[in-house]
């Protein structure tokens, strides 16, 4: 999740989360009246989802939000309230959170807390509030949070049950694809979430049990023993990651240090800059992006993307419309 104790300027931070509207990895709350019930639908829907941020402190009027001026003791409050109740089975089933994780700014001399909610493992999902998984499940969308259907839930468990891990699944229906498979492909033949998808793809390169090509949308991976069908300028069996320095547009990094900037927790925003362009010489989703850089895509959204329209390092499919629900963006060379 975000690291915003560690940023220089804070408050430019919460300037951008003010000025923005809530959207689905974004939620704000007023706790005026006291710890909001609402936000363990929230809890849920981003432990269900793609994870999010959770800010505490904050009412909306007429499509604005304003802080509304937590005390100290509202805040001691909160935190105990809170840490009680994730812990708390007939509250939440499943507590993700650490004490880092929850964090009281100030802003402008007005108290914030702020709650990193990140996605839930395959095996720890569905969430749920209480102990009704069938009537406590939620998701996230463009719209707010959604109470899941008894259908989805269910398939929440069946993703769960480690006896048919995805990462099985893939090999098995890896001969149905033309000596390799891709994260569209097996969409199309396995009955579970993209990121579940991306996420076993991930693993099972980094265990050696498949080569990758390219970054990206046109991301492929092969089988590292069957060196018929890899590309002769991936990088030989056993390998994890495929040599494509030669024939990517390079901003001034090779793949294996691009591999070691995405392991790193701290990058300086050249760093970041670089492997994100890097990451778009072709067209990429935020959640694409921040997959490929393994970075919280809020921070990336409200804190990096930004920067790097205004300096035309990067470009938006759909300029006219920042928050276009199929936005994408481009990384324009030389910059």
């Amino acid at each position: 999740m975000l690291e915003v104790r560690d940023r220089l300027n804070f408050e430019d931070y919460l300037d951008s989360l003010l000025n923005s509207v809530e959207s689905d990895d974004l939620e704000f709350k007023s706790a005026a009246g006291g710890f909001p019930g609402s936000f363990w639908d929230t809890y849920s829907a981003f432990a269900n989802s793609e994870g999010g941020v959770i800010v505490l402190g904050v009412i909306e009027r007429k499509g604005k939000f304003y802080i509304d001026n937590l005390s100290d003791e509202q805040i001691e409050k909160y935190t105990k309230d809170f840490w009680n109740n994730v812990n708390n089975r007939a509250t939440v089933s499943c507590n993700l959170l650490k004490t880092e994780d929850v964090v009281v700014e100030d802003y402008n001399g007005h108290k914030l807390m702020l709650f990193f909610i990140p996605r839930a493992s395959r095996e720890q999902r569905p969430v749920y509030r209480t102990s009704q998984p069938y009537n406590g499940t939620f998701k996230r969308n463009y719209e707010g949070d959604y109470k899941c259907t008894e259908k989805e839930v269910q398939r929440m468990f069946a993703d769960a049950d480690v006896s048919r891990p995805a990462d099985s699944r893939i090999l098995k229906n890896y001969s149905m694809i033309d000596g390799y498979v891709t994260n569209e492909s097996l969409k199309v033949v396995l009955d579970i979430h993209k990121a579940e998808i991306a996420d076993a793809l991930k693993d099972m390169r980094q265990d050696g049990l498949l080569v990758q090509d390219w970054y990206g949308r046109g991301t492929k991976y092969y089988l590292p023993n069957d060196d018929s069908n890899i590309p002769s300028n991936i990088a030989s069996s056993g390998s994890k990651v495929a040599n494509l320095s030669s024939n990517i547009p390079s901003p001034n990094i090779s793949i294996s240090n691009m591999e070691s900037l995405r392991k790193k927790k701290k990058l300086s925003f050249e760093e970041l800059k670089k492997l994100i362009c890097l990451v778009c010489s072709d067209w990429q989703s935020l959640d694409e992006l921040a997959l490929q850089v393994n970075r919280n895509k809020t921070y990336l959204k409200i804190y990096v993307i930004p920067r790097m329209l205004a300096d035309k390092s990067l470009e938006m499919m759909f300029p006219g419309v920042p928050n276009h629900p199929r936005q994408k963006y481009k990384s324009i060379e030389n910059k």
